[in-house]
């Protein structure tokens, strides 16, 4: 099964993260202004790591699930 990451855990990518856990995918995630719904994931089973560069080597798929562009560049 591939290695999943998620980066923008917030209103949307919560439950998007929840529902992949529910799944059976590996989840990683990555530290987020409100640690809140990071906690909550990692609690369900992600992982969590520590810069975008480990996240982007330990899975097979991104996701991002920022506000806008602005925060992808």
């Amino acid at each position: 099964m591939e290695q999943v990451g998620l980066i923008g855990a917030g209103t949307m990518g919560k439950p998007i993260g929840a529902n992949l856990l529910k799944a059976g995918y590996p989840l990683f995630v990555i530290a987020h202004r409100n640690r809140v719904p990071i906690d909550e994931l990692i609690n369900q089973g992600a992982r969590e790591v520590d810069s975008y560069g480990e996240l982007a080597s330990r899975v097979d798929i991104v996701i991002l699930d920022l506000p806008s562009s602005i925060e992808v560049e």
